[in-house]
């Protein structure tokens, strides 16, 4: 199926799992009004939606708790285990959805883009292939980006030297030459995103052949991003900048509440339902990460 149709199918099933979920909740009310969200590092795009969404549900009187953490690949283990109160989380990773037997899908809500920033002293016009023997800042162990950056250095059989850490280390490191190459992988609009984009010590990192690196990764997607989408003064990036882009899933457990769920359901609309700025003709929320079964309420 051509990706634009699958766009519009998954956005459309999501829409009608939505509108669905209004005749579902009559029936199925739940008095429990309590969830906790479990998120990434607070400068982060999961920690920023995850806020976001507590002070809606705050707000609806639903008692919640937000937590965060840098190993972000664990959300969703939290979120599986029945022992641990998260009910709430995100992935924007790969799985094998047969060990998250509880774990449902809300739907993906943004595509983040790895994004690689190196120090300009390095070079203009740096591609993937120039970091052979660099020193990266891979952020924690067990993170998206860790998990991402790594396969993609596989695939392009570059030996780099990983560093760990959290991001403001990983920033100041580079910043005070030390570590060569410091990436994110957090959505285009996020505010760490932006200035690191305007840091004049710092240049993107283009990655080539992007289509044949997603067919061999499998759970992400080509992405170019735009001559001065990240900072139009000081046009960054200054022509198309190729990269790798892996769906944002709110994830649930499949025992969520189905009032909660579907408030959760109607505030990612509100907020998200817009056109992607880096994939054409793509709108969420959607489905389009097909890992984890769709909630039936969401």
């Amino acid at each position: 199926m051509p990706i634009a149709r699958s766009v519009l199918f998954a956005t459309g099933l999501f829409l009608t799992l939505v509108l669905g979920g209004v005749g579902f909740i009559a029936a199925t009310i739940s008095w429990d009004r309590s969830v906790v969200i479990e998120a990434g590092p607070k400068a982060g795009f999961f920690y920023e939606t995850g806020d976001g969404l507590a002070r809606h549900l705050s707000a609806e009187g639903v008692d919640v708790e937000l937590t965060s953490r840098d190993d972000t690949l664990n959300i969703i283990e939290s979120v599986q285990d029945p022992d641990n109160p998260v009910n709430v989380g995100f992935i924007a990773q790969k799985i094998d959805a047969a060990n998250y037997p509880n774990v449902t899908s809300l739907g993906s809500i943004e595509l983040e883009p790895l994004l690689l920033f190196a120090r300009t002293d390095l070079g203009a016009n740096l591609s993937v292939s120039d970091l052979e023997g660099r020193s990266v800042w891979m952020q924690v162990k067990g993170s998206g980006f860790d998990q991402l950056a790594s396969e993609v250095f596989d695939a392009y059989d570059l030996d780099v030297e990983p560093r760990y850490g959290t991001l403001n280390e990983g920033i100041l490191s580079v910043r005070r030459g030390e570590t060569d190459v410091v990436g994110v992988l957090f959505p285009v609009h996020t505010p760490i995103v932006r200035q690191l984009a305007a840091d004049p010590q710092l240049t993107l990192v283009d990655i080539a052949t992007t289509e044949a690196l997603a067919s061999e990764i499998g759970y992400v997607r080509s992405l170019t991003i735009p001559p001065g989408l990240l900072d139009i003064a000081g046009s960054v990036p200054s022509g198309p900048l190729h990269t790798v882009g892996v769906p944002v899933t709110v994830v649930a457990r499949e025992d969520l509440p189905a009032a909660i769920t579907l408030q959760i359901a109607s505030r990612l609309q509100d907020q998200f339902g817009s056109p992607s700025s880096t994939v054409q003709g793509t709108t969420f929320p959607n489905f389009m990460d097909l890992q984890l079964s769709a909630n039936t309420v969401a």
